[in-house]
């Protein structure tokens, strides 16, 4: 009997401690949950455009078109890597809009770089503080989303889009987008 004594402060004190950790790191708060997102209604971004960013750009924009949303960075090591394979999407004649999102980047640098390696997007914006990116979820760059023509959240890729990637897989299932 005396056992009991013991276990229960035991756990009390363990659940306030766990109570204590979970307010205080803001574990308790709501976050965007990538998993959540697929088949959601994409976030709307208003955001500055690049390179000119005294105009608005939007998902709005192309209502009606398949999206393939890239957020990327000037920085981002592995976005320059996956730079390339974007520009051949863009020049493919595939039925995907391409649209950028400098993710926490500066737009002079984010300009510098797509007039140095070349510009995909038939819209780009400037999300100088990461706001849209904590909409979406962002966790690194490069991360893509597939958003269908009704606006619609269809698909996420964390990390580089390879050619490969593109091929067998990404293609194939904007095709089948473009087509409902």
């Amino acid at each position: 009997m005396r056992h009991w004594k013991f276990i229960i402060p035991v756990t009390l004190v363990c659940a306030l401690m766990g109570l204590l950790a979970v307010k205080t790191t803001g574990a308790d708060q709501k976050r965007p949950d990538p998993v959540n997102l697929i088949g959601a209604q994409a976030p709307n971004i208003v955001l500055p455009s690049l390179p000119d960013t005294s105009q608005t750009m939007g998902l709005q924009m192309l209502k009606g078109k398949v999206i393939l949303l890239n957020f990327w960075a000037s920085w981002c090591t592995t976005c320059a890597a996956e730079h390339p394979q974007l520009l051949k999407i863009a020049q493919s004649g595939a039925p995907v809009s391409l649209v950028g999102i400098a993710y926490m980047d500066t737009p002079a640098d984010s300009v510098a770089f797509l007039q140095k390696y070349g510009n995909p997007f038939v819209l780009s914006g400037a999300d100088v503080n990461g706001i849209t990116g904590v909409e979406y979820s962002v966790r690194a760059t490069p991360e893509s989303y597939i958003i269908d023509k009704s606006g619609r959240v269809r698909k996420k890729i964390i990390g580089e889009i390879t050619a490969a990637m593109w091929q067998d897989e990404l293609l194939p299932f904007v095709n089948a987008l473009a087509a409902e």
